[in-house]
């Protein structure tokens, strides 16, 4: 949700052409609306790709709490403490140099509790 809000609050030459991106990738292709703005971007994230919920990371964090697990952290794209967990996000990596990847991921991680049988 974070990720959005700064999207849509800011405007930068990358939030531009993420604008104009996904417009022309998705929104002209499957509907006849011919209006490029950030909004629509957002509706059309939200709504055409399945999701349920658009997090930010105090939402996250608790909702994993909840469901068991302990040191809750939010990473930066592609870095980890655990070197099996670094570079694994590929959404969006090649275009425009990952940079869109900014704008739609975010990275959290955390770990479960040792269940002692």
């Amino acid at each position: 949700m974070n990720k959005f809000i700064n999207y849509y609050k800011n405007n930068t030459c990358i939030n531009d052409k993420y604008t104009t991106w996904e417009f022309n990738s998705f929104i002209k292709k499957s509907t006849q609306i011919n209006i490029c703005t950030k909004s629509l971007v957002i509706n059309n994230f939200y709504r055409c790709w399945g999701h349920k919920l658009i997090y930010d990371f105090e939402l996250l964090k608790k909702a994993l709490e909840y469901s068991g697990f302990i040191n809750i952290n939010q990473e930066e794209l592609s870095r980890s403490d655990t070197p099996e967990l670094c570079n694994l996000e590929r959404h969006l990596k090649n275009i425009e140099n990952g940079e869109y990847n900014k704008i739609e991921t975010m990275v959290v991680e955390g770990s479960k509790y040792n269940i002692i049988v």
